[in-house]
């Protein structure tokens, strides 16, 4: 697999953080390993939803070889849970739930993708009913 890196850009491999130095890298990993770059990472604390939820379970489950048992006996019940809601993707669901079975856990990150992009983020829609009570400040 062939990883192409931006100057400053972060990648997870086997759960080593790895930034990148000044300069766009690319550099070739030949064995299998887990590997996530840093624009697809969430941050725990933005899990407010199923869906989210299931999505840091997938990547509890992939960054953390040692809790991967439990995170995945988390994320099956969170999708099992997604699976039966009315969904405006379920086949994005079912997909997921086909990958954490065979424990391809950043194919259940790319599956759920499109359905976190289409969350609505709780903590947004309560500060967008309150304008005045918050400043949205950068997330990172």
């Amino acid at each position: 697999m062939k990883i192409t890196l931006k100057a400053g850009e972060i990648v997870v491999i086997n759960g080593c953080v790895i930034r990148n130095g000044t300069r766009r890298q690319s550099f070739w990993i030949e064995t299998r390993a887990d590997v996530m770059r840093g624009s697809d990472l969430m941050d725990p604390r933005e899990a407010k939803t199923p869906v989210r939820r299931a999505y840091a379970l997938a990547q509890a489950a992939l960054l953390d070889p040692g809790a991967r048992d439990e995170s995945v006996r988390d994320l099956q019940r969170t999708l099992a849970g997604l699976a039966v809601e009315p969904s405006p993707s379920p086949v994005d669901v079912l997909t997921a739930a086909n990958r954490a079975s065979t424990s391809d856990f950043y194919g259940v990150l790319r599956a759920l993708r499109p359905l976190v992009a289409r969350d609505p983020d709780p903590s947004r829609a309560r500060h967008a009913s309150a304008p005045s009570a918050c400043e949205d400040g950068p997330i990172r």
